[in-house]
């Protein structure tokens, strides 16, 4: 899957993204600079573009990396018992 998703991301500029552009935007609004701040879904995706390997932490983390990369979507998964 991650193969198909980074062809597709082949020849695209980030703004082209839909997640991602989003994302810009909204740090453009807030003040921030998008090429200096990047969203955790633009720089996932610039290491699935790269053919980075993606750190493996547990499945709760991989499954929201998957979400992060199929939308171009920043998400996260919290856990509620922790209480830290």
């Amino acid at each position: 899957m991650i193969p198909g998703i980074r062809l597709s991301l082949e020849g695209k500029e980030w703004n082209q993204i839909p997640g991602v552009k989003g994302s810009r935007l909204a740090y453009k609004v807030f003040g921030r600079n998008p090429g200096r701040y990047r969203a955790s879904s633009e720089a996932l995706l610039r290491k699935v573009r790269r053919l980075d390997l993606l750190y493996r932490i547990n499945i709760v983390v991989d499954v929201n990396n998957l979400i992060l990369i199929q939308s171009g979507l920043s998400v996260g998964s919290y856990d509620l018992a922790f209480d830290g």
